[in-house]
């Protein structure tokens, strides 16, 4: 079994983290232990259930730090979506600059318009257009990438969310659903 490298000085045993999800240790005690995040606790998870160290129904029943981030089936089967309507976006602390969606997804968002600095967090409101037929929300993320656009001078922005109550993780589901069109292996 591969260590899982958490960051250039600190890697995880993964023996010794199956050992103590068996244990029975709770997802915030593996987090202070671990020195993960809740999304990066769930990342292990995934890993290790991947590698078949662990079976999804060891770890299905936990419960995260924060009942409602994004679930690890949620991380492995996660929906995509490139609108084609305009979704505004903005952040919650300067709504008068008002961005759009480029690229969404169940655990994040590219943007167009509003500017961002590698890791810095952000409230940030999804205001979808008015025929999508879908509530604003809002969720907490940290961006990720960031560049300036040649031309316009348009900064465009990756974002991953990082918190998101249950309520606005539905109303991102519903968006997704509303954007997103399905396709079965029997149409290919």
């Amino acid at each position: 079994m591969k260590e899982f490298i958490v960051s250039a000085k600190r890697r995880i045993d993964p023996k010794e983290l199956v050992t103590d999800i068996h244990s029975n240790l709770s997802d915030v005690e593996l987090m202070k232990k671990y020195k993960l995040s809740s999304r990066g606790l769930q990342r292990d998870f995934t890993k290790l259930v991947d590698s078949g160290a662990v079976m999804a129904d060891d770890i299905s029943g936990r419960s995260f730090l924060h009942d409602d981030s994004v679930t690890l089936q949620n991380v492995r089967g996660s929906l995509r979506a490139l609108p084609i309507l305009s979704i505004g976006i903005h952040d919650k602390n300067n709504p008068q600059i008002m961005g759009r969606i480029i690229d969404l997804s169940e655990v994040g968002v590219g943007v167009s318009g509003l500017e961002a600095q590698v890791g810095e967090l952000k409230s940030l409101v999804v205001v979808p257009d008015e025929f999508l037929e879908a509530e604003p929300f809002s969720f907490e993320a940290k961006c990720r990438w960031s560049r300036m656009g040649d031309e316009d001078k348009i900064c465009n922005a990756g974002f991953e969310i990082t918190d998101i109550s249950e309520g606005a993780y539905i109303q991102l589901l519903e968006l997704l659903q509303l954007m997103t069109l399905s396709f079965s292996d029997k149409d290919s």
